[in-house]
């Protein structure tokens, strides 16, 4: 099910246009004590136009003026001009539009209940078991990943995701570019698993263990050529000096265009795994799974098979997990979950997501609303049946998307 995905910022505005509190606008002119804005509503000869605008918050969606946002001071609706509150610092790029966050309604508040409403909604999907951060591939941007002599982005095009809503793509600047993990600390004499899916558009592509410590590589493997989905995974014990490794995830070609899914990196023998951090319950596990000993690992959950006796309890080891999985024997390939989990949260107003859009507005406008209604104040009475109608719209959608949605982070 393909699913559109929903920037930051037109979440955001989707939230404050359903309460009546968002109006946008092209710049025509700025200078760090007064913007002018384009067309109705805001150039009008109205009565009373400026009770709407002044106290209002003023959002510049791109440029590098300062502070962003700001409150509106004063308004000429002549002209169409805003003073601000506090003058802007011109950072060198003049922005060209604007929004309009009114009603008290701050854009920080919206943010602030979208991210409430992305933590309490949760999506199905099976994921790998990885001491790698962000190894499926499916948290928003590229934090976790640092490129050199290379491009990384992440990918939701559809045949360029192996698993899951979204693949790493590292596209090269030079040959032998590659992005990797962040260094993780190991113990020297271990045997490791690393694993991972890769698909080359251009040129092959090489799966390594790296050893930071000595400078080193401690193994690899490398792809054939060609378009399809291929697995790379081997072993490897860390050398005794070693006591940092890095993933990295490598094209070969300084043309390299490489798509990179569920990167795996496990201690071999181990039967004690930490949970991902968003596991807070047991009821969000539903399966835990390896692949079939006679056949790759594949998409198809069918070929991924139950672990049986495996349990949960408090997670013993270090790290944020609350939960960890005890296996009944040793981990000898990737290890699965088909868990329920929380949508990620977002931080830059471009970061996306893959929450619908519609479900995610009414769990956001609930998430706003609630507090306005528990307020003992006249308005109160007002936003109350607001509150219902949208509560009303929540829960139908609730109940759609729980039948046949399983979207991704």
């Amino acid at each position: 099910m393909v699913v559109e995905s929903t920037s930051y910022l037109v979440a955001a505005q989707e939230v404050a246009k359903a309460l009546g509190a968002f109006e946008s606008g092209t710049l025509t002119a700025i200078t760090t004590a007064l913007a002018t804005v384009a067309s109705y509503p805001f150039k009008t000869a109205r009565t009373n136009p400026t009770l709407d605008f002044e106290g209002a918050e003023l959002y510049f969606t791109d440029g590098q003026f300062t502070p962003n946002p700001v409150e509106i001071a004063a308004y000429a609706p002549t002209t169409g001009a805003f003073t601000p509150s506090i003058a802007w610092t011109d950072g060198g790029t003049d922005p060209t539009t604007v929004n309009i966050f009114l009603r008290s309604f701050r854009i920080a508040l919206i943010k602030a209940a979208i991210n409430n409403a992305l933590r309490q909604l949760e999506y199905r999907q099976v994921v790998p078991l990885t001491l790698v951060i962000d190894g499926d591939m499916e948290t928003s941007g590229v934090t976790d990943w640092t490129a050199s002599s290379a491009t990384s982005t992440k990918s939701t095009t559809a045949g360029l995701v192996f698993r899951g809503a979204q693949s790493l793509k590292v596209l090269n600047s030079g040959a032998s570019g590659f992005a990797r993990t962040a260094s993780m600390s190991v113990q020297a004499g271990n045997t490791y698993l690393l694993h991972a899916r890769c698909r080359t558009a251009v040129s092959t592509a090489t799966l390594q263990l790296y050893d930071v410590t000595n400078s080193a590589a401690i193994d690899s493997e490398t792809s054939d050529t060609g378009l399809a989905w291929q697995s790379l995974s081997f072993t490897a014990t860390i050398p005794s000096t070693c006591t940092q490794v890095q993933v990295r995830l490598i094209g070969t070609s300084a043309s390299a265009e490489v798509y990179w899914d569920d990167v795996i990196l496990l201690r071999e023998n181990s039967r004690r795994l930490a949970l991902p951090d968003y596991i807070r319950e047991t009821r969000q596990i539903h399966r835990v799974m390896r692949a079939s000993p006679t056949e790759e690992d594949d998409a198809d959950r069918d070929r991924l098979l139950d672990i049986p006796g495996a349990t949960f309890g408090p997670n013993q080891q270090s790290g944020l997990a609350a939960w960890e999985v005890v296996l009944p024997s040793g981990v000898s390939r990737p290890v699965w979950l088909d868990v329920s989990r929380p949508y990620a949260t977002l931080s830059a107003d471009t970061d996306t997501t893959l929450c619908p859009r519609e479900l995610l507005r009414e769990s956001a406008l609930c998430e706003l609303l609630r507090p306005l209604v528990a307020s003992p104040d006249e308005a109160s009475k007002t936003w109350r049946q607001v509150y219902r109608e949208h509560l009303h719209i929540y829960l139908q959608l609730m109940r759609r998307y729980q039948s046949n949605h399983t979207g991704g982070g």
